[in-house]
């Protein structure tokens, strides 16, 4: 099956290389492409979240699936015990 013209969506990385931690996307055109972006992030990135892409009744929507551990200055404290 051909790729879609478009992509499905796109992964958000922080740079963690750099102080300002800029975002840096990359996008995708299908499941097996997001896995491989989810599974194995490029060096000195963090994945912060992922957007899928989706056309309804002519209009664009996006899902942004977002990751708290991977934003910066932001302690990731576990599940709580209680």
């Amino acid at each position: 099956m051909a790729p879609p013209a478009q992509p499905i969506g796109r992964a958000v990385y922080l740079r963690t290389d750099r102080a300002d931690y800029p975002e840096e996307a990359v996008p995708f055109w299908s499941l097996e492409e997001l896995g491989r972006l989810c599974t194995g992030p490029p060096e000195g990135r963090v994945l912060e979240r992922v957007v899928l892409y989706s056309r309804l009744d002519h209009g664009r929507y996006e899902l942004n699936l977002e990751f708290i551990s991977a934003q910066p200055n932001r302690a990731h404290r576990g599940p709580s015990r209680d």
